[in-house]
C-alpha cells in the first residue's frame, strides 16, 4: 500500500473523483481507504517506465500525450473548479519560496508573477493538473501490463496544468492552444522560473536562484 496525506479533505476528494479514467489508458492505483484527508492506494507491483526499451517508452509517451489532452481534464463539477483545494502553482510553487520571498528580488520576481497570473486566469481555464508524470512514476504492472501512475500528492485542479508538458518525461508534445498567445507563453516561461527558482530556495542553492531571476534566464 501508498499512504500519504492530501493537502485537506477537497483536495483528497478530487482525487477520487478522478479515479476513473480521468488519466486516459493512463490509469491510477485504486483507492483502499479515503478518512478525511487520508488517502491509502493500491501497491502497484511493476517496471518503472525507467527500466523499458526506449519503443515501450514512446508507446507510453502517445498515452501521456493522450491522457494530458483528455475532456475528462476540463469537464470537472463546477464545485471541484470552484474549490480546489489545491493548486499546484499556488499552494506548492509560490508556497516554496516560503521566507525567501523577503528577498527584495524574489519578491519582485513574485509580484510580477501574481499580476500576470492575475491577469490571464480569464484566459486560462482551470484543469487538472499532474506535474509528476515522470518516467520513475509511471509503472507497467507486471499482471496486467496496463501503465499506473503511482505519485499522485500534487494532483490537482488549476492553471498548473500549463507545465504538465515540461514537467513529463514527454517531448515533442505540447498544447496547441496555447502556442499563439505570446502573454500567455510569457506567463508559461514565468511559471516555469518559479518552479526552478522554488526549487533552488528549498535546497539553499542561492547562486542558482540568483541566475533564474536574472530576466534573460530560463535554461
Amino acid at each position: 500500500m501508498k499512504v500519504y496525506t492530501a493537502r485537506n479533505e477537497q483536495h483528497a476528494n478530487i482525487r477520487l473523483a478522478l479515479q476513473d479514467g480521468a488519466l486516459g489508458r493512463l490509469r491510477l492505483p485504486d483507492v483502499l481507504v479515503n478518512h478525511g484527508d487520508l488517502i491509502v492506494e493500491r501497491w502497484i507491483d511493476g517496471e518503472p517506465l525507467s527500466g523499458l526499451t526506449l519503443t515501450d517508452k514512446a508507446k507510453a509517451a502517445e498515452l501521456v500525450h493522450e491522457a494530458l489532452l483528455s475532456k475528462s481534464l476540463t469537464e470537472l463539477p463546477s464545485g471541484f473548479l470552484n474549490d480546489p483545494g489545491f493548486c499546484y502553482l499556488v499552494d506548492y510553487l509560490l508556497e516554496r519560496i516560503g521566507p525567501w520571498v523577503h528577498w527584495d528580488s524574489v519578491d519582485d520576481f513574485v509580484a510580477e508573477w501574481k499580476c500576470r497570473y492575475s491577469s490571464l486566469s480569464p484566459v486560462i481555464p482551470a484543469r487538472v493538473c499532474h506535474p509528476d508524470l515522470s518516467e520513475a512514476n509511471i509503472i507497467r504492472e507486471f499482471e496486467s501490463g496496463d501503465l499506473y501512475v503511482v505519485d499522485n500528492e500534487l494532483l490537482g485542479v488549476g492553471r498548473g496544468w500549463v507545465l504538465d508538458y515540461q514537467n513529463s518525461f514527454v517531448h515533442g508534445y505540447g498544447f496547441s492552444e496555447l502556442d499563439h498567445e505570446v502573454a500567455v507563453l510569457t506567463f508559461i516561461d514565468y511559471s516555469w522560473r518559479l518552479r526552478h527558482l522554488s526549487k533552488a530556495l528549498a535546497l539553499g542553492d542561492f547562486s542558482r536562484a540568483k541566475s533564474i531571476l536574472e530576466p534573460s534566464v530560463m535554461k
